[in-house]
């Protein structure tokens, strides 16, 4: 839920020698994050501000998303009128010990429900045209698996898993899904009957039983 509420951006520097600086933008929208938590119907108990959602990470954490040790040098959480930015920097004495298993991906990014893989979109580029294919990656292996090519049109796949492993995707006013084994992508729901249009983030509650949405009406 928090990834639909969330942008990130990361800036390198390197030096020739491999050593570097990395810093980490991260914003969560205030609003974003209360609509969805009424949505998925959080218990109020349970539901954070933006502040509490966006926590120091630890430099265990961030050598584990980077794949290599890093120090981390600072991390400072500003409040801004429309929720938080997190700005967080840290160094790694060599980079080349980073493997690298894709580049040039799309911005949806996310771990399997109940497994160890993690599933993203690679573009497929060929002369004018970039195709977006979802595939699956090991990182105990390294192994790459192609899943399925997503639905045609545009230049992002905005994704979302059901606990059963069902992949949600939407394009323009429609929701569509696929599981393993399937041809193709199956049109679910028409949204232009409540007024949804230009969908751009999909999220699935954790039990699965209900899907948000952002998009133009």
């Amino acid at each position: 839920m928090l990834q639909a509420c969330l942008s990130s951006s990361v800036a390198l520097q390197v030096s020739p020698d491999g050593s570097g600086r990395a810093v980490v933008t991260s914003r969560l929208y205030e609003q974003a994050l209360q609509y969805f938590e009424t949505i998925f119907s959080v218990a109020p108990a349970e539901r954070k501000t933006a502040e509490e959602s966006m926590p120091p990470p630890s430099e265990a954490y961030l050598s584990s998303q980077f794949g290599t040790a890093v120090r981390l040098e600072s991390t400072e959480l500003e409040k801004t009128v429309d929720g938080v930015i997190r700005k967080t920097i840290l160094t790694f004495p060599d980079i080349t010990q980073v493997r690298v298993v894709a580049s040039d991906i799309a911005r949806s990014l996310q771990p399997v429900p109940g497994g160890h893989t993690i599933r993203f979109v690679q573009r497929e580029r060929s002369a004018d045209t970039t195709r977006l294919l979802i595939e699956e990656l090991n990182p105990a292996t390294g192994e790459i698996e192609l899943l399925t090519a997503a639905v045609a049109g545009g230049d992002e796949a905005d994704l979302a898993w059901t606990p059963d492993g069902t992949l949600l995707m939407a394009r323009g006013d429609v929701v569509y899904a696929w599981r393993r084994g399937d041809a193709e992508w199956k049109q679910i729901a028409a949204l232009d009957r409540l007024g949804l249009t230009r969908v751009s983030r999909i999220a699935v509650s954790p039990g699965g039983d209900r899907i948000a949405l952002i998009g133009t009406s």
